[in-house]
């Protein structure tokens, strides 16, 4: 029911706004206290008598939004009253406290505490703030406010959260999940295999290419891991890449995929939205951040080839691009449809559905690949239980969000963070960094930029970071969070897949995907890298100096360019690196001179040069 209502919506969309959003938060409910009961591990157990307090929230969620729909509108004329301990209380008041309540277990027993522990933080502190200290203190708010705030206006558990589910999250994570199940995967990873399959470290490449292809779409490293890991992994093993080293490129890559243009996981999307940005312009900004990430990749698998002298994958093996494009060519056809769409300027909800229509009726091309009625059915289902737990934290965070109206805590967090930083913009990124890593560990990315949407970026853009760079330094250090130890939860699926140790297959993943740590401040400190005024003289030299700089420290990191590095070289190149991707243009001066440095010393100093294995 929930996708043929957010599909009718997104084309049609002749509903009141409030009472979209209240019907699809009511379905989610009445989904979750079904499909995750109390004291029960599967939904389809011997009922139980705790299965009576399901049936109770179920009679409730409907029952709410009926009153929802049907009753009258909150106006200070016009309401009806309860007597509750001697007390009038105004009906609405009641049915937010319950529609709340409601939002919060579903949202615990969908994804976790995690989020219902910070929603309660956010609530408990509204009640109390003018009990805190300094700049803690606050008005208080009494619940009943709180509940107008939550329930009564577009702040709350009808609010942006829930209009961002409904115009584009849902819709568009029902596109990507039937989109993968035309096995568009495997036609990535075929095609990944003809373009590079055949050059030296060919697997690994295969797999940097084809996991960044998924993940663009699916938005999710760890299920991108756990599908085109589960055939790039043991290649790369096979050709002998080691499991640790392997694992890592395959965590790093699917970690990128989320802000890797055209789609971004769904991302380009709010970034659209919230910046009041052309789509076709936000993935144009997005492109040289996410090219520098995989140059940085690729740079380290090309050099780890070389020095293993590893070759690339035999003719055999290599399959040939022409038959790849006429068997799986028409896979694309539904993507491309989407990002046309969204380049001329019609709604997210409008072209997913363009583009779901398109992938049903392209997937009837080849046998493999075609979609029975079913067989849909079955996707659209399994798209509803895998992405329960985000859509429920996504309304949950509009909780937060009409916490912090009535408490005025946002501004007061904006005043923390300048006094800790004590202005300064870098000390600012630092924190921001760190702060998002720590969200990012264990939570979907695309919810971790929601959250920074809330309290980080508006500190840094009141600090002076431009607003585009901030958004995309957010982005990527939510999703970098993936392949950052202790949590490093991409990095630990595919060392479950490589049969190696997790924490040096995350340390390895750090290794590798260095360029996500940095490139972020580089966007902030030097604006042109993101192309917001054009392929200008300036612009042009950015790239050219980022570049050089990504590609100085993969060098520095690996250990190898003509032959293997010395300490004194590989401390040279980092140090290059760091002045090629610094603002001033005199110091890109001294990166290139300490590069022509070691490069000549490589070239001319005793020993053999190994130039000569793969292609």
């Amino acid at each position: 029911v929930i996708p043929f209502f957010v599909i009718y919506r997104g084309y049609f969309g002749l509903m009141d706004p409030r009472m979209e959003r209240s019907i699809v938060v009511s379905l989610l409910l009445i989904y979750v206290f079904l499909r995750f009961p109390l004291d029960k591990r599967k939904w389809n157990d011997r009922i139980n008598w705790f299965f009576a307090i399901d049936l109770l929230l179920v009679f409730l969620a409907i029952v709410t939004e009926i009153y929802t729909i049907f009753g009258l509108e909150v106006s200070p004329t016009e309401y009806i009253t309860v007597q509750i301990f001697g007390s009038s209380v105004r009906l609405d008041y009641i049915v937010g406290l319950i529609v709340v309540g409601m939002v919060l277990e579903a949202t615990r027993r969908s994804f976790g505490w995690s989020i219902v522990i910070l929603c309660l933080l956010f609530i408990s502190y509204s009640l109390v703030a003018d009990y805190f200290p300094g700049a803690l203190k606050g008005a208080r708010a009494t619940w009943t406010y709180m509940m107008h705030a939550l329930y009564g206006t577009d702040q709350g558990v009808y609010g942006i959260g829930a209009e961002i589910l409904l115009s584009m999250l849902f819709v568009f994570l029902l596109f990507a999940s039937l989109l993968v199940g035309t096995r568009l995967g495997a036609f990535f990873t075929a095609a990944a295999n003809a373009m590079v399959g055949r050059y030296s470290g060919g697997p690994a490449k295969v797999a940097v290419v084809s996991s960044a292809l998924v993940g663009t779409i699916s938005g999710s490293a760890v299920a991108n891991v756990a599908t085109t890991g589960c055939v790039t992994i043991p290649l790369m093993k096979r050709m002998g890449y080691p499991p640790t080293f392997a694992g890592a490129v395959e965590a790093c890559a699917s970690s990128g995929g989320y802000f890797t243009p055209p789609v971004m996981g769904a991302a380009a999307f709010l970034i659209a939205v919230f910046t009041n940005t052309p789509y076709f312009l936000v993935c144009l900004y997005a492109a040289l951040p996410a090219f520098l990430y995989f140059l940085a990749i690729l740079i380290q698998v090309h050099l780890r080839a070389k020095k293993e002298r590893l070759a690339g994958l035999p003719d055999a093996m290599i399959p040939s691009f022409t038959r790849v494009m006429l068997e799986g060519g028409h896979l694309v056809l539904p993507l491309i449809i989407l990002i046309i769409g969204l380049a001329l300027g019609y709604s997210v909800s409008m072209v997913s559905t363009w583009a779901i229509l398109a992938i049903i009726l392209v997937s009837f091309v080849r046998k493999e690949t075609r979609q029975s009625p079913r067989r849909i059915l079955v996707l659209f289902e399994g798209n509803t239980i895998t992405t329960i737990g985000i859509l429920m934290c996504v309304v949950s965070v509009g909780i937060i969000q009409g916490a912090l109206m009535t408490s005025g805590l946002g501004m007061r967090l904006s005043f923390i963070v300048e006094t800790v930083s004590g202005g300064n913009l870098i000390a600012g990124l630092i924190l921001a960094a760190v702060v998002t890593m720590i969200l990012g560990m264990g939570v979907n990315p695309l919810l971790v930029y929601y959250i920074a949407y809330l309290f980080i970026i508006p500190t840094l853009v009141k600090a002076g970071a431009p607003v585009m760079a901030t958004h995309i330094f957010t982005l990527i250090y939510g999703g970098i969070a993936n392949i950052t130890p202790p949590v490093a939860v991409a990095s630990y699926t595919a060392a479950t897949i490589a049969g190696a140790s997790a924490m040096k297959t995350g340390l390895e993943g750090t290794k590798l995907g260095f360029a996500g740590y940095i490139v972020p401040f580089m966007l902030v400190l030097h604006p042109d890298l993101l192309l917001m005024k054009g392929f200008t003289l300036e612009a042009m030299l950015a790239i050219v100096t980022a570049a050089a700089g990504i590609a100085c420290m993969a060098v520095a990191f690996e250990g190898w360019l003509l032959r293997k590095t010395s300490i004194w070289e590989r401390m040279a190149l980092f140090i290059a690196g760091i002045c090629f991707v610094a603002p001033q243009l005199y110091l890109a001066g001294i990166g290139f001179g300490l590069l022509l440095l070691v490069g000549l010393w490589q070239k001319f100093r005793s020993g053999p040069l190994i130039l000569t294995e793969g292609k």
